[in-house]
């Protein structure tokens, strides 16, 4: 094959969102068998039409995510040219940790749950400043508070629904960079007659596309990158990218470039930025 190569990003199907279950590890909803195969056709199409003889699907730890790929799989079998197919699971790959939440007395299994909302918008605050770059905080934790010098907290409204912190923003993108780093350390094992399909979650599946779109800048169009800049950089990326398409839906599969993956500049600039990140966690 002489076309750029690619991998293909899925989204897992919908799931039961049970915020009782640790991790808010939960399966699917029942009866998603057309959605599945609907996934597994474009994958089939794109795969026997390249000419792949196996796909590997590299699998987010969490419960929704493998048995999406185990239905994917279960319906690839039935096709009349037959594609091996490889599962291998990677913690990396997993959502961000939403940390431990305080739950109403008689929260029942798919209830609204406001500490969510309320945590999502402290994290976009706190980790893109509006206003002022140098006050980015890549280092906030999901539903953290946010206690002051003077013993107020910065967002108080969080205080009753957390009862432990997850991740931060920081914390995802260095699991996520080494994903890729990972991928270009291991390329030849696909070659041209495995594919490698991601099965994975919203956040992570855009930034997945967030990276190849700015890989494609720096490579192709001669973008420059400032060291420190790539986080803020696929932000804008991904702003622009949602205002045209709208969010992730559940089952959502699409192939994305991996050309940078073989781009030993890219490569070195993402590394460039892990050790960043690093540093950042270290500083606070």
């Amino acid at each position: 094959m002489s076309e750029k190569p690619h991998a293909f990003v899925a989204k897992h199907l919908h799931d039961r969102d049970d915020l009782q279950k640790e991790g808010r590890d939960s399966g699917l909803i029942p009866g998603q068998e057309n959605l599945a195969a609907e996934m597994a056709t474009k994958l089939y199409e794109h795969a026997t039409e390249k000419g792949y003889k196996a796909l590997i699907f590299c699998v987010s730890t969490k419960k929704r995510t493998k048995e999406t790929a185990e239905m994917v799989r279960d319906s690839l079998r039935n096709r009349p040219s037959k594609l091996h197919v490889l599962i291998e699971e990677d913690a990396d790959l997993r959502e961000m940790d939403q940390g431990t939440f305080a739950l109403p007395a008689g929260y029942k299994a798919g209830d609204s749950f406001d500490g969510l909302t309320l945590a999502w918008k402290a994290l976009s605050a706190e980790t893109f400043n509006a206003d002022d770059p140098s006050k980015d905080n890549l280092d906030y934790h999901f539903g953290d508070p946010l206690r002051q010098a003077d013993g107020t907290f910065k967002y108080p409204e969080l205080d009753a629904y957390f009862s432990g912190y997850g991740e931060s923003y920081r914390d995802i993108l260095l699991r996520l960079y080494s994903c890729v780093i990972k991928l270009s350390e291991n390329k030849e094992r696909y070659g041209d007659r495995m594919l490698p399909v991601i099965f994975t979650h919203g956040q992570p599946y855009q930034v997945f596309r967030d990276l190849a779109e700015v890989a494609d800048m720096i490579k192709n169009q001669g973008f420059k990158l400032a060291p420190g800049e790539l986080p803020r950089v696929c932000q804008s990326v991904y702003k622009a990218r949602v205002a045209r398409e709208g969010t992730i839906p559940p089952g959502k599969v699409d192939p994305v470039s991996i050309e940078y993956a073989d781009d030993p500049d890219v490569i070195s600039i993402l590394k460039q930025e892990m050790v960043l990140l690093e540093q950042l966690h270290q500083g606070n």
